[in-house]
Order: structure tokens, then sequence, then C-alpha cells
């Protein structure tokens, strides 16, 4: 019974909730069991959580207010300002950069 038990892995989404705490009482009860048998999914386990941590640090990065706005810092870098054009040159030129960012929105 033992050896189907450890032939038996738990899936890779079971050991990265039971890493998380979101796994319900049995099944992180029978995740549990299983890693006390299993060094190859105790590791496993180990690295899911270290991952999950590492995550959880990161710092929170605020959402662009529109998809023109993610479009101009890909294509541009965030401090990217249109040039100024003035005359003919300057009205074809706004016209154009109003029109992608209206389409890309």
């Amino acid at each position: 019974m033992e050896s189907l038990a450890r032939a038996l892995h738990p899936r890779g989404e079971d050991l990265s909730a039971y890493t998380d705490h979101a796994l319900g009482a049995s099944t992180r009860a029978a995740v549990e069991r299983h890693l006390d048998t299993c060094a190859r999914c105790a590791a496993t386990a180990l690295a899911y959580g270290r991952i999950s941590r590492s995550l959880r640090e990161l710092p929170e990065v605020p959402a662009p207010a529109t998809l023109g706005e993610v479009l101009r810092r890909v294509r541009f870098g965030p401090q990217h300002r249109r040039p100024r054009h003035t005359g003919m040159l300057g009205l074809i030129i706004r016209n154009l950069w109003s029109a992608s960012v209206s389409a890309a929105s």
C-alpha cells in the first residue's frame, strides 16, 4: 500500500496550493502524508514556497489607466513625451497620434 501512495504524487497545482495554505483540510492532510514519504515532492513543495514568498515580496506596480498608455510606454518608455511640432506637419502628426491612441484604446 505504501508503494502505491508513493506512486500517486500530488499534482503541481496541489503542491502550490499547499504552500499557499489554500487546500481543504482533507486534501491538505493527504498532501502532508505524501510529503512525509516523498523527498522529491517535499523538495518541489519547498521550491514552490520560496517562489511564492519571493512573488509576495515584489513591489506593487500600478496598472496604466488605458491601453494607449500601455502602448506608449512599450514603444517609448515611461518618460516619453510626444514631440511638439508646429504648422502643417504638427497638425498631421497630432492627428495621426490621436488616431493611433484612439484605435488602441
